[in-house]
Parts: structure tokens; C-alpha cells; sequence
């Protein structure tokens, strides 16, 4: 697996594998050291585990989408070097796309760079990346490019094609924030489902509920851990 700091990350002598832990500490580990023991304690902990591998589809998304687990971007744990990623410095903005019925993949949008994530072994990790044809700062427009497959850049061949996702969106700039959340059909429909604005604090603009599910979606990609 590619990582930012792999050409000074592991290397081997007398046939013993050393890896800094400055490169632990970049996967998300934190660790402890004791009396010559040294205990590393995963990003994700038995509680986060038991929502994101076995919790109902809306808990998990909403793990995902919190912000509290190491998402991969700009790209410091992917299949392949990961594509450099431009942003409106003003905007923060976070786009998730999960298909129907799953959690532990889904498709990735910030700035003009479209990623599927996908968890394996704990760590969620980039398994196909693209660039969209729209600037960055376009709403909704890099959406529409992976919809229609207006991409360029692209390193693996575009999984999910034709699928119906549940949408999500956070993000904001200087003391705004925004959340959105929609249902995209397979045709490329799209109903948005609810969104939230708030500036300093207060709720300015407000419709519809946030939902993290498409209405009678059932889970289908639950595992043990």
C-alpha cells in the first residue's frame, strides 16, 4: 500500500523489519511506551467497531461522515500514489456517496478529486481515484462528472456504476457551516432530503431532515470484527 512517507518509512536489518513511529502516529495510531513495552492503540476503538462494522446503516454513515475516523485525504493510505487534490482554500467541503445498502465503501469528493474508499483491516483506504472536469469551486458539478463518468486522470477501472446512493455534504467557510443530504437514483435524479445552514453558531436556513439513508434501504455489507 502507498504511503506519503514510504520511501524513508520501513526498512530491514538482520532480518528484523523497522518502521518509525512517526509513521504509526501518521496511520492514526496513537502508542505508549513503558518499561521497554510499547502498546498502540488503533484510530478506531471497539465502540466506533461495533457502529461502523455492525450498527444500522444511518450510525455507521454518520461515523464516517463525523469527522472522527482517518479518512484518507489527500491520500496517505491508498493502493497507489494518490492524485494531487485542489481545493477552493475557502471552502472545506466533503462530499460522500454511498451506495445502496453499504457503509464500508463509498465515493469521496473533495475539491476536484473523486475517491472510493473502502475499509480493509480497520484502515479505510483509497482504491480508485479521479479527477472531475468542473472546477473545484462548482457546486454539485464534480458530483455530476462521476455520474456521467466525465473524468480524467483516473487510476483503476470506475467501480459502481449505475447505482442509487445516499447522499451527504459538510462543510462551510469562515463561521458558516452547511450540511446536506439527498437521494441520487440511478438515472442521476437527485432529491434533496434536508439542509442545514448555520452562521455563528445559529441556525440561519433550514429544510427538510438530514438523513443518512435512502427510505427502506436495508444494510447488506455487515462483518465481524
Amino acid at each position: 500500500m502507498w504511503n506519503t512517507r514510504n520511501s524513508e518509512t520501513v526498512w530491514k536489518k538482520n532480518s528484523q523489519l523497522y518502521v518509525p513511529l512517526s509513521f504509526v502516529e501518521e496511520l492514526g495510531y496513537s502508542y505508549h511506551y513503558n518499561n521497554y513495552i510499547l502498546t498502540m492503540q488503533s484510530p478506531i476503538n471497539a465502540s466506533m467497531k461495533q457502529v461502523l462494522y455492525q450498527g444500522d446503516l444511518a450510525a455507521a454513515r454518520e461515523l464516517i461522515t463525523s469527522g472522527r475516523l482517518p479518512i484518507p485525504i489527500p491520500g496517505n493510505q491508498s493502493l497507489r500514489k494518490p492524485l494531487d487534490v485542489k481545493s477552493d482554500g475557502e471552502r472545506l467541503d466533503q462530499e460522500f456517496l454511498f451506495p445502496e445498502g453499504e457503509a464500508l465503501r463509498f465515493y469521496h469528493i473533495y475539491g476536484d478529486t473523486i475517491s472510493l474508499i473502502e475499509f480493509k483491516q480497520d484502515f479505510p483506504v483509497i482504491t480508485w481515484q479521479a479527477h472531475g472536469l468542473s472546477a473545484a469551486t462548482d457546486d454539485f458539478h464534480i458530483v455530476n462528472d462521476l455520474l456521467t463518468f466525465q473524468l480524467k486522470d483516473k487510476w483503476g477501472n470506475i467501480p459502481l456504476k449505475y447505482a442509487n446512493f445516499a447522499y451527504y455534504l459538510r462543510g462551510g467557510w469562515g463561521d458558516s457551516y452547511l450540511q446536506v443530504s439527498a437521494i441520487i437514483k440511478a438515472n442521476n435524479s437527485y432529491h434533496q432530503t434536508g439542509r442545514i445552514y448555520n452562521v455563528g453558531g445559529s441556525v440561519s436556513d433550514q429544510s427538510g431532515t438530514i438523513s443518512y439513508v435512502i427510505p427502506d434501504e436495508k444494510r447488506i455489507d455487515t462483518r465481524s470484527y
